[in-house]
């Protein structure tokens, strides 16, 4: 495929893939555009659809590499963080499960590679764009999953991390519940004026779909106080629909509009839609369960308007992984392996906690991550799809960008 023709068809997909939420919330969209402009690695985070196009020609070398894993479909490097779980003990975890599904377990860790080095460039490291220098980063993280698939599942916490990562479990751990609700209510309502940019009021007839529906999950016992439209949140997710409910108890429940996976563009059917009874809010809900050893109570999923949704808490103790915080070669490093870990973590509990429902055999995952050449054969991917995704970014920032119609 020539130039012309990959940048043509990279354009036409990032507007059929934007197309479906134009109608309803165009000026996500028109900031999602914006998003990924600044760079390539902005570019990568929101636009996951593209990469599941190429994996659909793209096959690995190393024997067994296919073995299938439950995943969260979206393991870029910004897509961890640190969370306050059920079990009331601060972990750092793959933070986002909108693209969960399951697939060759290849392509969590190919797409997490390429992140890496996606934003060590980002981040203008010395010696970002020579694998000698980054490669070693990939290597950390693949091994770490390739040790740790069979293992005893261990949480990532404060005891048991450094650096970068353990600063991120630090600071959720120091959050407090009452800064959320400060920075977004005032008097048991959301505060429309303090937050304009961030939050927006619901017309009337909206505003009452949402209440209700959520008064229909949380139940009599705790009240909806208020609920509004949250924009401008996320890259990936700009352009969907997602509403805040405040709730009598203080808690703040996000809801965000559900659609098919990115991975199924390249693996269709390979999750039995009875699994997550047809809904595409349950099965976000479904791979957050399978995910994490305790996982918020509050997620769920609903239908409103016959859009789908789903529903979680918006969590007072969350804390992002910021990729701007590996400024050096050495914190990458550092980072690497407690990435590989948390994605390996999570595709060994998806497999047993799912066993009898949807046989996953995480042995040919291992003797596909103990092949001779794999942890090479990962980073010769992750700089190669790096450089495939500088090229699309620059053609496509280069043609006229505008929000496609809907």
């Amino acid at each position: 495929m020539n130039t012309i023709q990959r940048t043509g068809l990279v354009a036409a997909e990032i507007d059929r893939h934007n197309a479906q939420f134009v109608a309803a919330n165009r000026g996500d969209v028109e900031r999602k555009i914006e998003k990924i402009k600044a760079s390539p690695f902005q570019f990568y985070r929101g636009t996951a659809h593209l990469f599941y196009h190429d994996m659909r020609t793209s096959t690995p070398d190393s024997t067994g590499a296919l073995a299938a894993a439950w995943l969260c479909g979206d393991a870029h490097i910004a897509n961890f963080g640190s969370v306050l779980d059920s079990g009331d003990k601060q972990v750092f975890a793959i933070g986002d499960f909108d693209e969960g599904y399951v697939g060759p377990f290849i392509w969590e860790l190919r797409r997490l590679a390429a992140s890496l080095v996606l934003a060590a460039r980002d981040n203008k490291l010395p010696g970002a764009d020579d694998p000698v220098v980054i490669a070693p980063a990939i290597h950390a993280m693949a091994a770490a999953y390739r040790d740790t698939i069979l293992q005893p599942y261990a949480q990532l916490a404060e005891d048991n991390t450094s650096g970068v990562v353990r600063d991120t479990i630090v600071a959720g751990a120091e959050n407090k519940p009452g800064k959320l609700l400060k920075k977004y209510t005032e008097a048991g309502r959301f505060n429309l004026q303090k937050k304009k940019d961030d939050l927006a009021p619901l017309q009337p007839a909206r505003h009452q779909a949402v209440a209700a529906a959520v008064a229909a999950h949380v139940g009599a016992s705790n009240r909806v106080l208020d609920v509004c439209q949250r924009v401008g949140a996320g890259v990936g997710s700009l352009g969907k629909l997602r509403y805040y409910a405040l709730l009598e108890t203080g808690v703040i429940l996000e809801l965000k509009q559900a659609t098919q996976s990115a991975v199924t563009i390249a693996a269709d059917g390979m999750l039995p839609p009875a699994i997550y009874q047809h809904h595409e809010g349950c099965r976000i809900a479904r791979t957050e369960w399978a995910h994490m050893v305790n996982p918020d109570p509050l997620s769920s999923y609903t239908t409103i308007e016959g859009v789908a949704f789903y529903v979680h808490e918006k969590s007072p103790r969350q804390e992002d992984f910021e990729v701007k915080d590996l400024d050096s070669v050495p914190k990458l490093m550092e980072a690497a392996p407690y990435l590989g870990r948390a994605v390996a973590t999570a595709h060994a509990l998806a497999a047993a906690t799912y066993r009898a429902a949807l046989p996953i055999d995480m042995a040919p995952v291992v003797d596909a991550a103990n092949t001779a050449g794999f942890l090479d054969e990962l980073a010769d991917f992750a700089f190669g799809y790096a450089a495939q995704t500088e090229r699309d970014w620059a053609a496509w920032k280069a043609a006229p960008a505008t929000p496609p119609a809907a």
